[in-house]
């Protein structure tokens, strides 16, 4: 059966891309979780009613699967990360070599596949990125160069810290911390500082050297003055910097530590609202960690009201986690 399309279809359709363009534009002013529902809908609508011969299919498949990385990375429940890998590899069979979309579009799917490996350590994502990347030849000092060197630094520093080898930690350290860190304004210089923060803690871990502390403080600050807010990014910076604090709280005392602790969970509590996967760990951190301060300093430190809230949330989050892994440390937390 042979389907015509008529103007007025590409013109529905169109319209269906640009209405899910415009809910993005809206979502980046205001973060309301309603306007990037809206964008997957819009796009899914344009992808699923455009032909499959037309040269604008693979763009509305790369569209979709670009709105649903970032309603993943933002609510990892609400999108099925194999789904939008499919989308993306299936743009990039319709983008053949030397197509001038097409190492946009491999690029896009290895930093799926990465974020696959990272989260579920699947070996086969690892495999596929390498192979990939030997399959384009990217151009010096271009955008897409860097983009592919940093997957493929990321991609070591994930095996490095995965293999907790003390030797290779030292070594990829070495390594990242003597290659020329990019100036500001650079996409890649946020990341580039989480991996070496990534590789710093997982070090203090094996060694606790207080010098990694004092380093890792740094390394995270920075990333976080460069990432914007409401940055998916951000959630991990918060996550180090928050148990680095509550390190040098204990090792000190110092209630400012403290202090800059329970301001990261609270930002990272509108990160990680009522169904995020992380969210009960950053209500239990913020609780712990306001209960630490009330008791260093009595009730007045904080108003009874947001207290007694905290408190609510905390034995709800208690009562429905399933499994909780503690740190040897009183008060820090993890997942």
């Amino acid at each position: 059966m042979i389907v015509i399309w008529t103007r007025k279809d590409l013109r529905s359709l169109f319209a269906r891309s640009n209405l899910g363009q415009e809910a993005l534009v809206r979502y980046y002013s205001d973060y309301q979780r309603e306007d990037l529902e809206n964008a997957v809908q819009y796009f899914e609508c344009a992808s699923r009613n455009c032909p499959l011969t037309h040269p604008c299919y693979a763009a509305a498949l790369v569209n979709l699967a670009n709105v649903k990385m970032m309603s993943y990375r933002i609510h990892p429940r609400s999108t099925n990360l194999d789904e939008l890998i499919r989308l993306y590899r299936e743009a990039l069979n319709l983008r053949r070599p030397r197509h001038p979309d097409r190492p946009v579009t491999l690029l896009q799917l290895t930093r799926a596949l990465l974020l696959r490996y990272e989260q579920q350590g699947c070996a086969e994502s690892a495999d596929e990125i390498e192979k990939l990347m030997t399959e384009e030849v990217f151009s010096e000092d271009t955008h897409e160069r860097r983009a592919a060197d940093l997957v493929l630094d990321t991609l070591v520093r994930c095996r490095v810290v995965n293999s907790g080898s003390l030797v290779k930690l030292n070594e990829l350290l070495r390594k990242l911390e003597g290659n020329a860190m990019p100036p500001d304004g650079y996409f890649d210089k946020p990341q580039r500082l989480i991996n070496i923060s990534t590789t710093l803690w997982k070090r203090y871990e094996k060694l606790g050297n207080l010098g990694d502390l004092d380093r890792l403080l740094a390394t995270n600050e920075e990333a976080l003055r460069l990432l914007p807010h409401r940055h998916p990014d951000r959630l991990s910076c918060l996550r180090t910097l928050g148990a680095v604090l509550w390190r040098l709280f204990e090792i000190h005392g110092d209630l400012d530590y403290l202090r800059q602790s329970i301001s990261l969970s609270d930002e990272a509590l509108q990160f990680t609202l009522e169904g995020h996967p992380h969210h009960r760990y950053w209500v239990i951190n913020s609780t712990s960690h306001m209960a630490e301060m009330s008791e260093r300093l009595g009730d007045v430190a904080f108003e009874a009201s947001k207290y007694d809230e905290s408190m609510a949330q905390y034995s709800q989050a208690i009562e429905s986690l399933s499994s909780l892994v503690t740190h040897k440390s009183r008060g820090c937390l993890w997942l």
